[in-house]
């Protein structure tokens, strides 16, 4: 990631090797940068998931809606709800 710091993926696919790991508060850290990279990618499933890990309630409320119009939208597309 220090050749491509912008690389969205790059940041999820650390996340989910963390997660494996059960490195929560990294693997959070990577999929809120990953999210922040690419705020339309469906990785903030997983970063909802880590959040309520590690307790982190902050942005429950937010994380919730955020999921609601990714899954509408989503189902608008034809596709299912990642």
């Amino acid at each position: 990631m220090r050749l491509q710091p912008d690389d969205a993926e790059a940041y999820r696919s650390l996340g989910n090797v963390l997660m494996r790991e059960r490195r929560w508060e990294a693997a959070q850290a990577a999929m809120e940068q990953a999210a922040a990279l690419r705020p339309q990618d469906p990785t903030v499933a997983s970063l909802v998931y880590l959040r309520q890990m590690v307790c982190d309630w902050r942005t429950y409320p937010a994380d919730l809606d955020r999921l609601w119009t990714d899954a509408t939208r989503q189902l608008a597309a034809g596709r299912p709800p990642a």
